[in-house]
């Protein structure tokens, strides 16, 4: 649970504790590796383990190598169904690939 900011911060300024991690909502530097990053990781990771290119995961997953190539890099914020696309494409339960991410 996030605990409440001190009231004389600016909020360019503000940071809360979230899971033992301070974090600064309102910065655009980050310490702990941003979700998508993270997401990107763990896809390429288990693309390459079942041994597919870009292309041959692309194609299984219904989406854009472009956008594969993007995800990977974490430079995409997926939707749910993308999420649900990737996920299955994988042989993995979404809740399998998000465990792989953490």
């Amino acid at each position: 649970m996030a605990e409440k900011p001190h009231k004389n911060r600016s909020r360019a300024n503000l940071q809360i504790k979230v899971g033992g991690l301070l974090v600064s909502p309102m910065s655009r530097s980050r310490t702990a590796r941003d979700i998508r990053e993270r997401f990107g990781v763990a896809v390429k990771d288990r693309r390459e383990a079942l041994g597919l290119t870009q292309e041959e995961f692309a194609e299984r997953a219904g989406i854009h190598r472009t956008y594969l190539s993007d995800i990977e890099r974490g430079t995409r914020n997926l939707s749910l169904v993308n999420i649900e696309r990737v996920a299955l494409a994988l042989s993995l339960k979404i809740s399998e690939l998000f465990l792989l991410a953490e």
